[in-house]
């Protein structure tokens, strides 16, 4: 079986080793994911417009309203704001149209894919990176570690670093605000589905849920690995400090 440089399967070899009941079946689900993904995104965006209104109308929305949403929701402010620029940077035309291009290896490219190239200068550098991550089926830590190496090139003025204390602090912080959010999605989202009923379950929900669940793991992975780099910092910390 032919693989690419990437260690991608060649796709259209693959649907060719099928039977055509399985293509069929295998392309129904590709054409109903990216469907979802689509969705996905333009609802981002739709969410991202709105948000940017209420930012832009204080007289009617208050000073505080991007801060009150977010402590409504559970969320920080920082998200609030990372789906303005999002909404600010792409078009609903951009995002249909990627939304529905696979990556070589069949993945779709994600909300974090997007907003992790807003750092990005230009929009020709944007498209740029837009067309690696579709040719080399890039991760979304794959595409922040090749922009990093890329440098100042391409990327925007970075704030002053932060201090090692500033940094965990953060971290800590925004942690906790984490853990807030899962009491009270507890509350509204996991203990309302374990007593569903047909006028409050639809196609949508059951979306959301395992958009959920991918997300979750993303995180977990995520958290792992800053589990992992908290406890080598300790023990050199330590010997540092011995």
């Amino acid at each position: 079986m032919t693989q690419h440089n990437n260690g991608c399967t060649d796709r259209s070899e693959l649907l060719h080793q099928m039977t055509s009941a399985t293509q069929e079946v295998a392309q129904y689900i590709e054409t109903t994911l990216a469907t979802e993904n689509q969705h996905g995104l333009l609802l981002r965006h739709d969410v991202g417009m709105r948000l940017k209104r209420v930012i832009a109308e204080e007289a009617t929305y208050g000073s505080q309203a991007a801060q009150q949403i977010a402590t409504y929701l559970g969320m920080s402010v920082d998200r609030l704001y990372k789906l303005c620029a999002f909404a600010d940077t792409y078009s609903r035309e951009q995002l249909e149209q990627w939304a529905t291009r696979p990556m070589n290896n069949g993945r779709r490219l994600s909300y974090n894919h997007l907003t992790t190239l807003l750092i990005i200068k230009t929009e020709e550098e944007r498209l740029h990176w837009m067309e690696r991550i579709l040719a080399d089926s890039l991760s979304v830590r794959a595409l922040r570690s090749l922009i990093d190496q890329h440098g100042n090139e391409t990327a925007k003025p970075t704030r002053k670093r932060k201090s090692i204390v500033d940094g965990l602090d953060q971290m800590i912080r925004r942690g906790r605000g984490l853990l807030k959010g899962f009491s009270v999605w507890q509350q509204s989202v996991f203990n309302e589905i374990d007593k569903p009923s047909r006028q409050s379950i639809n196609p949508i929900v059951r979306n959301r849920i395992i958009e959920a669940q991918i997300m979750l793991e993303e995180l977990s992975t995520e958290v792992g690995l800053a589990q992992t780099n908290l406890t080598q910092n300790l023990a050199r910390v330590d010997h540092l400090l011995g």
